[in-house]
């Protein structure tokens, strides 16, 4: 059963140069960001998100791989991509403002951010890079 934790600090996160949020980051939007998002930690093979729900932001990898996957029409399970450290997910859903396509299923253990939406609209607009 995944486990909240706000007491990370993505300043220290390990994997915080390839991080494609926190690469260009200055320290406003560290303190924007380490405020207003929710760290998870999941077990192997533990679901992240489910086809069909509403995201509420995006999903940021700390550690650990994440797959999406969905079910075909035969009924097989189609790997939709593999996602590792400093990668997004439902990222595209989240734009379009649309339901999950995918599931979102851990690899191995996985330490995940929810960025909330309006957090991101604002660090999109303070920090362009």
């Amino acid at each position: 059963m995944s486990r909240s934790r706000r007491s990370l600090d993505c300043r220290f996160c390990p994997g915080r140069h390839e991080c494609t949020i926190l690469k260009t980051m200055s320290e406003s939007g560290f303190e924007l960001l380490n405020g207003h998002r929710l760290t998870k930690e999941f077990s192997k093979h533990e679901q992240i998100y489910v086809a069909g729900y509403s995201p509420r932001g995006i999903w940021v990898i700390c550690q650990g791989k994440v797959k999406t996957w969905r079910t075909g029409s035969d009924g097989k399970v189609m790997i939709t991509s593999v996602i590792a450290p400093g990668q997004m997910a439902g990222v595209g859903d989240y734009l379009a403002r649309v339901p999950y396509a995918d599931n979102a299923e851990a690899l191995t253990s996985v330490t995940a951010a929810l960025v909330d939406a309006d957090v991101l609209q604002k660090l999109l607009d303070s920090e362009p890079a």
